[in-house]
């Protein structure tokens, strides 16, 4: 999914999967972000498409999370209600004092340096650091549409959840991406 597009392509199939990997081996040109035929392909029954778990590291961490910490801090956002790039030495100030959890093991770095961010950063931020931090900061709407995404990621990285959980973080990241698809169509349209 493209957040902010008017993307129409269509959905991918375990076929059109396989089609694409053929095509990737056979020109050593990567396909639609395939680059060859992998081991699961062959056994037999196994849908690669609708089987394969969500990569959590590359599209929440580094996907969705760094796409919403870029937004609200970089300048040229800084014409948008949701730009907070203005108070990084704020944040930062925040960020030094806060005292991380035991399981943190790579500590924040300042927001100057986001691009060394490493993904255990970004779920240090999503998980811990950005609903207090940006609470006085971001218009609630936004600081609300973190924390659903905040909230839903820490019920799913839960050690067990419940049936009923499950369905409640269904319906918060529902409502998450299409609060994100309007707030990304703003943007574009601005």
């Amino acid at each position: 999914m493209v957040f902010g597009s008017q993307c129409t392509a269509p959905q991918r199939s375990h076929d059109s999967v396989a089609l694409d990997a053929a095509s990737a081996l056979r020109t050593s040109q990567v396909v639609k972000g395939i680059k060859g035929v992998g081991p699961l392909c062959a056994l037999r029954g196994f849908d690669v498409v609708k089987q394969l778990p969500i990569d959590y590291m590359h599209c929440v961490l580094l996907g969705v999370t760094k796409r919403m910490v870029k937004l609200w801090f970089s300048s040229e956002n800084r014409c948008h209600e949701f730009y907070v790039g203005n108070h990084t030495s704020r944040v930062d100030s925040d960020l030094s004092g806060i005292r991380p959890p035991t399981e943190i093991t790579r500590l924040l770095g300042k927001l100057s340096k986001l691009s060394d961010w490493k993904a255990s950063q970004y779920r240090s931020w999503l998980l811990y650091y950005a609903i207090p931090v940006l609470r006085d900061l971001l218009p609630s709407k936004y600081w609300l549409h973190a924390a659903q995404l905040a909230s839903s990621m820490h019920t799913l990285l839960s050690e067990s959840i419940s049936m009923d959980a499950l369905g409640g973080v269904q319906c918060q990241l529902k409502e998450f991406v299409t609060s994100l698809k309007i707030c990304m169509v703003s943007i574009t349209v601005q």
